[in-house]
């Protein structure tokens, strides 16, 4: 996700949009509008009664279609000036 930048769905608007349950976030890829590229991004909140004490819903994201190269870095810095990012978890 090196090289990212979130880009809203709706310009100016500032609202994703919304598919089955999942807010859609795009990701452009690329120094210029000519050789970038548009990658989905699906997330909603997470629930999982199972891990509710170290992962609460209210702070926690399920996120799919994630690049395989994604790192927790990459996250920290998608949500960089957004949201705190304490710990990213990525399961197989």
């Amino acid at each position: 996700m090196a090289g990212s930048k979130h880009s809203g769905s709706k310009k100016g608007s500032g609202r994703l949009d919304e598919i089955g349950g999942y807010k859609v976030l795009p990701v452009r890829f690329g120094s210029s509008d000519a050789e970038s590229a548009t990658h989905f991004i699906y997330f909603k909140q997470h629930n999982n009664s199972r891990d509710e004490i170290l992962m609460p819903p209210s702070r926690t994201l399920f996120m799919y279609n994630l690049p395989a190269d994604t790192s927790e870095r990459d996250i920290k810095r998608l949500f960089q000036g957004l949201a705190r990012v304490a710990r990213v978890v990525f399961h197989e």
